[in-house]
């Protein structure tokens, strides 16, 4: 135990290993100091010593080696001084592996040296397990790729993902190695329109609009948005019977048997045994137009109008030939006087009347009815009635002053938050459509107001409110509402120039007035709140007269707010002054319905038109 002469220590023992070997010399790896000598390992001198796993020269970690001359997890160790390299294999990315996902088996992304192989991509922290995955977007279809075909944009096939898309089969391009190059096309056939697909109406037959290779068939359309089932029709108007068409004459007009949409018109035969259709006027309707006429009666339930030639069925009677009866669901019956105001009607019906809205006493009628669209057609598609119709009888009944009529209508589950409006409407015979009146809504008692001068069919329609200007499509960019220097003065112009046309039509009607010689009007009381009218247009040329005679009553076409042919409703064809023969016409003949406009107007519109 004491160092003395040529010993290079002396830890008082003759074992080896422990630093002082037995011949009282330093061992390799160790340095000793003292006497007894105290011998310690030299960690870090890169002598491996016989306490040492291992010696890199430094006494660094994570290099493999640590301060303490140790293997560190992942890592092997060999020579002196040490070389330490990661163990593949064993799920821990350390040094110099790109990967280590936990194996040595190549064809998984990590290949068995622990580098990442061609089409993968691998993640992992250092010390951890590598994730591997295909590269998607590189056109190589690997590990959970289903297909790549070269890009990540969807829509084509193949995803973002690399995965098949819904409609769509995906192959490897013949003669790509390694399932390389994707090549995708859709199912035709599967009720989804994709890619190249003209139409996919879910089946591969043929005659019903999409072929087999999803094309349309000809004289067929076809619709239906990208990725869902198209909806194949025929092409109505070209003389081919196809699909739901009942008729194809090979027009697109109305009027003449067949209809715009391919449909049989009232009061028309189609044969359709060749194309294309062939449609004759039936039933006893008569004319080119096939219209009514004094012979036929509307089957005794309404009156034929002559200026247009159809149907005004009397209350509770429906259909172009006033056919269809509809029982009320109920009525209710009371007497309006000239005299007094009144608010009359039960619970959801109200009419407010003041002094002198009726002439004389009268028998007002209410009958609630079942909203039935097949007979009373022509409501905006994007609204629907709310509760029951009110046909307010006597028909066409006429009031000196407005009348406000209130509807009550049951209460939508969404009533409270709904931006939708409730707006009463009327059924214009003419057009045989609702047409929306200026209504209030009273929220508290679920009911809609307006103001009326006459009698007809009503009722309380929901109409959506306008999408927000954010979900508008307006294929344009928005612009400022407000309105610039320029646009108010291309108003003031546009007024300028109507008062300047008035005062020309105005003179232009004088020098008419002296042409025609005479107007004569001759009026007298009707107890039906309207005028009987005759009027004379007495030609000074040739001295021809025609007669327009309007019956005492209303007429069917009075509008409960404005004058006839207005808010919508327009003239019947064949109605009005016609240049070829100089005469008025209701469209059979001479005779004329009720004016549209009072004398005057009407020649200064002919004027007019004849000017343009």
């Amino acid at each position: 135990g004491i160092k003395q002469g040529s010993e290079g220590c002396d830890d008082g023992n003759t074992a080896g290993a422990d630093g002082c070997s037995a011949t009282c010399t330093v061992e390799p790896g160790f340095s000793c100091t003292g006497s007894p000598s105290s011998c310690a390992s030299g960690c870090g001198n890169g002598q491996v010593s016989a306490k040492e796993l291992c010696d890199d020269g430094n006494l660094a970690g994570g290099d493999g080696c640590g301060a303490a001359c140790t293997v560190e997890a992942g890592w092997t160790c060999s020579g002196s001084p040490s070389t330490c390299t990661g163990r593949c294999g064993d799920g821990r990315r350390v040094g110099s592996e790109a990967c280590d996902d936990g194996g040595v088996t190549s064809g998984d992304g990590c290949s068995a040296s622990c580098t990442i192989e061609q089409g993968w991509t691998c993640t992992a922290a250092t010390g951890q397990k590598s994730v591997c995955r295909g590269l998607c977007g590189d056109g190589a279809v690997v590990g959970q790729e289903s297909c790549d075909d070269g890009n990540t944009r969807p829509g084509d096939g193949c995803s973002g993902t690399c995965s098949v898309e819904a409609g769509w089969t995906c192959a490897a391009a013949s003669g790509a190695p390694g399932g390389a190059g994707t090549s995708c096309a859709t199912v035709c056939g599967d009720g989804m329109r994709l890619g190249a697909e003209e139409c996919d109406d879910g089946n591969l037959a043929g005659a019903d609009g999409c072929t087999a290779a999803c094309a349309p068939e000809h004289g067929w359309v076809c619709s239906g948005k990208l990725g869902g089932k198209s909806a194949c029709t025929g092409k109505c108007g070209d003389g081919l019977l196809l699909g739901a068409e009942v008729c194809d004459d090979g027009n697109s007009g109305s009027g003449d048997g067949c209809s715009a949409q391919c449909t049989v018109e009232a009061h028309w035969v189609c044969d359709s045994s060749s194309a294309p259709t062939q449609c004759r006027c039936g039933g006893g309707w008569k004319g080119p137009e096939c219209k009514c006429h004094d012979t036929l009666t509307c089957n005794s339930n309404g009156v034929c109008r002559s200026i247009d030639g159809k149907c005004t069925c009397h209350p509770r009677y429906f259909g172009h030939d006033c056919l269809t009866y509809v029982a009320p669901l109920r009525t209710t019956t009371w007497e309006a006087s000239p005299n007094s105001s009144a608010v009359l009607g039960p619970a959801d019906v109200s009419l407010a009347l003041s002094a002198g809205a009726v002439e004389s006493v009268t028998t007002i009628v209410i009958d609630e009815l079942e909203y039935n669209a097949s007979l009373m057609a022509g409501a905006a598609q994007t609204a629907e009635v709310v509760g029951t119709v009110k046909d307010l009888q006597p028909s066409g009944l006429q009031f000196n002053t407005p009348v406000q009529l209130s509807l009550a209508f049951p209460v939508p589950a969404d009533f409270a938050t709904t931006t939708d409006s409730f707006v009463i409407h009327w059924l214009n015979p003419v057009t045989s459509g609702w047409e929306a009146i200026p209504s209030a809504l009273d929220k508290a008692t679920h009911s809609s107001s307006c103001n009326i001068n006459h009698f007809s069919y009503y009722a309380v329609l929901r109409v959506p409110a306008p999408a927000p200007a954010s979900q508008q499509d307006t294929g344009s960019e928005s612009t400022p509402s407000s309105l610039g220097p320029g646009a108010i003065a291309g108003i003031v112009v546009a007024v300028c120039l109507f008062a300047a046309a008035s005062a020309a039509a105005a003179l232009f009607l004088i020098s008419k007035r002296k042409s025609y010689g005479r107007v004569h009007e001759n009026r007298s009381s009707s107890s039906k709140g309207r005028d009987a009218r005759d009027v004379e247009l007495l030609n000074a040329s040739d001295n021809t007269s025609i007669q327009m005679s309007e019956a005492a009553g209303a007429s069917p076409y009075a509008s409960p707010y404005a004058s006839p042919y207005s808010h919508g409703a327009s003239a019947p064809s064949g109605v009005g002054w016609q240049a070829n023969d100089s005469q008025w016409h209701n469209g059979e003949g001479r005779e004329l319905g009720p004016a549209p406009h009072p004398p005057e107007l009407l020649l200064a519109e002919e004027n007019l038109t004849a000017a343009c």
